[in-house]
């Protein structure tokens, strides 16, 4: 894959980039490891793929890492309440089932939370933050965590993004950014008991009920049928979640950002079509969020080989560029795979990538571009032209 040198990086969290937004399982996890109970009122047993963790009262632990697989059980029973804190340096990814009936469960980890697509949490009450806690609070853990002032709400660094089922009487998520595929995966009958905390974005998806067709340049015409993302009907979170404690790190009042999802590389494409005019020129807008892998190898087919079609609407001007992508896109940890786009030539001087650029106020994060070629005469990058 080559690139240009005139691309620029200034917000892009990416496989190939990283960052705080950015969750890739490193398929190394187990179950948790290197737990040390503080409050010295609980037991953990483990054997085979399964982890018990007993105990009366409000037990608090610190572990070294805390990851369960796909297969994997782990139980808190007995107690009133667990707090989880990470203090090794690995993010948290959750693949199988957490339960504790009747139990409220603390998972902090300062390095970021993955809940992946077979995650299945099912406990009394669950808080899932990416706080940072000094060994005092867990020696005087008393069943809750105090609120974060300033200086504890700047510490929030990482992230957390929900792919599987959160089942809980109530239900606290707080990190950076919270990336959610669905309002659905929330599983709490009431949902005036969820809380949301994020410094930056709130981005949960829904989908998009209103369809339209589109022409990609593949030789088939009009006839692929995609999401309308200009329509964008749907039952949105924002609406779901309307009784819900939506804010910043600090308390104060935040929106959701509703993220339309995208299932295949053909709504990939659509997505350039959703246009709206800023200042008088012509940008590509809304929110997005990918439901789950894209593969895009039929791309090298499009447009007579030159593939992809990158979206955004950057023009030039006498006084520099105009147009870009100005909304959000998130890739909530799936990957883009075999992209192709080939712009070669004086007539395809300009910005090549999954997108054309990224403008000011508009955000691409959780994404992973695996294989594929991306080629052109100047200013080209697989995630962007011009960031």
């Amino acid at each position: 894959m080559k690139r240009g040198t005139k691309l620029l990086y200034k917000k892009i969290f990416a496989g190939l980039l990283g960052g705080g937004m950015l969750f890739m399982p490193n398929w190394s996890y187990a179950l948790p490891s290197g737990g040390q109970v503080v409050t010295n009122n609980g037991t953990i047993t483990a054997g085979g793929k399964v982890m018990d963790i007993t105990g009366s009262g409000n037990v608090a632990i610190d572990w070294n890492s805390f990851n369960i697989a796909a297969d994997e059980i782990v139980n808190f029973k007995n107690m009133q309440a667990v707090l989880n804190y990470v203090s090794g340096g690995s993010k948290s990814e959750i693949f199988g089932k957490l339960n504790g009936a009747g139990v409220n469960v603390f998972l902090v980890n300062p390095n970021g939370i993955l809940f992946g697509k077979t995650a299945q949490v099912n406990v009394g009450q669950l808080t899932a933050s990416t706080r940072s806690l000094e060994k005092a609070a867990l020696n005087s853990f008393n069943g809750s965590l105090s609120p974060l002032d300033a200086g504890g709400a700047a510490n929030v660094k990482a992230d957390i993004i929900n792919l599987g089922k959160l089942k809980a009487g109530k239900l606290v998520l707080e990190g950076n950014n919270l990336s959610i595929i669905g309002s659905d995966s929330l599983e709490v009958a009431d949902k005036s008991k969820i809380t949301l905390r994020a410094g930056e974005n709130i981005n949960i998806g829904y989908e998009v009920t209103d369809k339209t067709t589109i022409d990609v340049g593949d030789g088939k015409g009009n006839t692929h049928q995609v999401s309308d993302y200009g329509k964008g009907g749907g039952d949105k979170a924002s609406d779901v979640l309307s009784t819900a404690s939506v804010t910043d790190l600090k308390g104060s009042a935040k929106s959701i950002n509703d993220a339309m999802l995208v299932h295949d590389v053909y709504e990939l494409q659509a997505i350039d079509r959703n246009t709206g005019t800023i200042n008088g020129s012509s940008y590509v807008v809304g929110n997005y969020m990918l439901a789950g892998d894209i593969d895009a190898g039929d791309t090298k087919n499009w447009n007579s080989g030159r593939g992809f079609d990158p979206i955004g609407r950057l023009n030039r001007t006498g006084n520099g560029v105009t147009g870009s992508f100005s909304g959000a896109f998130d890739g909530i940890c799936h990957s883009i795979q075999n992209l192709y786009i080939r712009q070669i030539g004086n007539q395809y001087d300009g910005y090549i990538g999954l997108f054309e650029g990224i403008g000011k106020g508009g955000s691409v994060g959780n994404v992973n571009m695996a294989g594929g070629h991306i080629e052109g005469t100047s200013n080209f990058g697989s995630i962007a032209g011009l960031n």
